[in-house]
């Protein structure tokens, strides 16, 4: 096959399994907050969300580790291509060209290691809270080892942001390494802070996935008699765990979405004028504040009135950012 008809598939595919990578790097962090949160007597109703925060975050390095792999096979192809004096001519690990591939790659790897780690690790939190145990110094203890290796995998996700981007075959004219530091600091800290929209959109579909599957409770049926009778339409259609542990995912997929909305909106209404007219400039500017505004709308709706059967609400601003993902806007 040509070259021309590959590469709009390979950019697809990188798009959408860039999110998966892009939300590895923060469900940990998600995990850790959980985690922190649990030391305390109240905390049971995170048992829940810490779980599958693990699960998705495990899953998402996996398909983010695919990825990686499948860019250094990218650049194996055509990195030689286009340098005809790459030294070495052939692939070592760490050579200049694929440093940052293989350093990614590895910092995922440990990230994952630890993910994996913490389940023994926070077991015993939720057990223990089960049994009315929580708020003992050996349970807190627990608590923050947990926490702690759930937030290092979350500085090995970070470091990983600035290794793939590191110019590890020279500097740019007139850059120190200080200031390269300082830039790619500071996309890694944007990179993370937008990260969040598409891992708590994750999290949220799959926790409405497993709210949906679930029998409902005689608190429920109670609320939706409530409901039709029209006595109360401000009280959510959950039990009050339940609640917390949807508005939990949802308060993370907000911020990261009202940071992208405000950083899309930005660039958006900045540079209309200069890229000029047509449907490919249209669709660049505006698809990332339409498709974070949607998102925002119905998460905010479910954030309002978390409810079993709204798994379409959860479902459209993923499909959404599927959807500009594999357009690369």
């Amino acid at each position: 096959m040509q070259l021309s008809f590959w590469l709009p598939v390979w950019r697809a595919c990188d798009g959408v399994l860039s999110l998966a990578l892009d939300a590895a790097a923060v469900l940990p962090l998600m995990l850790g907050l959980c985690l922190l949160l649990a030391r305390s007597a109240k905390g049971s109703f995170l048992a829940k969300p810490a779980r599958l925060y693990r699960t998705l975050g495990l899953g998402c390095m996996v398909m983010g580790l695919g990825l990686i792999a499948a860019r250094t096979a990218v650049d194996l192809r055509f990195i030689p291509m286009s340098m005809d004096r790459l030294v070495p001519p052939p692939f070592q690990p760490f050579s200049g060209p694929w440093l940052g591939c293989t350093t990614t790659f590895l910092l995922f790897l440990a990230a994952a290691a630890l993910l994996w780690l913490d389940g023994p690790l926070m077991q015993p939190v939720f057990q223990s809270q089960a049994r009315g145990e929580a708020g003992q110094k050996r349970i807190r203890l627990r608590a923050d080892l947990a926490a702690a290796a759930a937030f290092a995998a979350f500085f090995c996700c970070f470091a990983s942001i600035v290794s793939r981007n590191w110019p590890f075959m020279g500097l740019p004219e007139g850059m120190t390494q200080q200031r390269a530091f300082e830039v790619l600091l500071s996309h890694a800290w944007r990179t993370s802070c937008a990260s969040l929209m598409p891992a708590g959109a994750i999290a949220v579909l799959a926790l409405q996935l497993q709210l949906a599957r679930a029998p409902e409770s005689a608190e429920e049926r109670e609320a939706r008699r409530r409901k039709k009778r029209a006595e109360d339409k401000t009280a959510p259609l959950l039990p009050q765990e339940e609640a917390q542990c949807a508005r939990m995912g949802l308060a993370f997929a907000l911020s990261g979405a009202v940071f992208q909305f405000l950083d899309a909106g930005f660039v958006a209404f900045s540079y209309s004028a200069s890229m000029g007219a047509g449907l490919k400039s249209a669709l660049a500017q505006y698809t990332p504040v339409c498709v974070t505004g949607l998102s925002l709308a119905c998460w905010g709706m479910l954030f309002a009135r978390p409810r079993r059967h709204a798994v379409l609400l959860a479902l459209l601003p993923f499909l959404l950012m599927l959807f500009q993902a594999g357009l690369r806007v």
